[in-house]
């Protein structure tokens, strides 16, 4: 019995969670859509508005082609904005801060006391080069915008 009650409340709290962030999601299509669509005249696609994107649009296009992705972003400088929502530390000690739960920001360990004033949840601009996507997107060399 108490099986089946946790089971339905953990349901619930995943309906929940998906009801809040998962909300004007045919509106971000339609903007990430219109993103891809952004070329040069030469024809070969370029990261969107000068390098700066979002990390919500920069998993969305890995997400819909991974080589559309690494044509875009890999080994680009970028800067990525988007809201905190892991920081931590590699087994090295390097500080690191996942953004939208998609980008993984490195940054030198020089960068650690900065990094210890930011929280979850705060919306930030990284400066650093994309290196890719496996599980997540790799940003490294990263700064504080």
């Amino acid at each position: 019995m108490k099986n089946i009650v946790l089971t339905i409340v953990c349901a619930v709290i995943l309906i929940v969670v998906f009801k809040v962030f998962g909300s004007n999601d045919e509106e971000k299509k339609s903007v990430t859509k219109n993103k891809i669509s952004e070329s040069t005249t030469d024809g070969q696609m370029n990261a969107p508005n000068n390098g700066q994107v979002s990390a919500y649009d920069m998993n969305a296009d890995y997400f819909s082609n991974a080589v559309r992705g690494d044509v875009r972003y890999k080994y680009k400088s970028l800067i990525v904005t988007g809201q905190i929502s892991d920081i931590g530390s590699d087994e090295e000690g390097a500080p690191y801060i996942i953004l939208d739960q998609v980008v993984r920001c490195s940054f030198g360990k020089d960068q650690a006391s900065k990094i210890a004033e930011l929280n979850n949840g705060v919306t930030v601009k990284v400066g650093g080069k994309c290196e890719g996507k496996t599980a997540i997107i790799e940003m490294d060399n990263c700064s504080l915008e």
